[in-house]
């Protein structure tokens, strides 16, 4: 299963409810007020999976499912310290010297 992962531009880390922290792990986010925005990794077999049938599968634990997005490109941008747009470091999080990483 796709693993949720710190990325540049969190802000949040949301929190199952108690109890189920072996079932909820907790989700690096960027909450604006109005939306959040989660960054996942695949496996190895749903990177293959999804390259062969273009599917996408999002299962959200709710009573009535909210409006969702899923897109395989960021949906934020990261800029750099004098404010302009650079390309998306997609390894943000990953690295066990960093010590934000998850």
């Amino acid at each position: 299963m796709a693993q949720a992962r710190k990325f540049s531009g969190f802000n949040n880390i949301l929190q199952g409810p108690p109890g189920l922290e072996e079932i909820i792990k907790p989700l690096p986010v960027h909450h604006t007020g109005r939306e959040a925005i989660s960054c996942w990794q695949l496996t190895e077999v749903e990177k293959h999976a999804v390259a062969e049938t273009g599917l996408v599968w999002l299962s959200v634990a709710c009573a009535q499912h909210p409006p969702v997005c899923v897109s395989g490109l960021p949906m934020m941008q990261q800029h750099d310290p004098e404010g302009l747009p650079e390309i998306y470091d997609v390894n943000y999080g990953l690295s066990d010297d960093d010590p934000e990483a998850a």
